[in-house]
């Protein structure tokens, strides 16, 4: 049965979770770039790698509003 529970323990997921940084990839040079926050989940268990984030995305800039970006 100790051996089963080592096993066990060497199998467990990591995780993580929190929020993050992420940019409008719509942007043609860097003064239009415009960043916003959105909440991220990571898991990673047997070789598989699970990323979710959820979020609004950034709002484009006014220089992209105005030349119909």
């Amino acid at each position: 049965m100790a051996g089963f529970v080592t096993a066990l323990h060497k199998l467990e997921p990591w995780y993580d979770w929190g929020v993050i940084e992420i940019e409008n990839l719509n942007a043609r040079t860097e003064d239009e770039l415009v960043s916003g926050q959105v909440r991220y989940f990571d898991l990673q268990w047997l070789g598989l790698h699970l990323s979710i984030q959820y979020g609004r995305a950034p709002r484009r800039s006014r220089a992209e509003v105005r030349n119909g970006i």
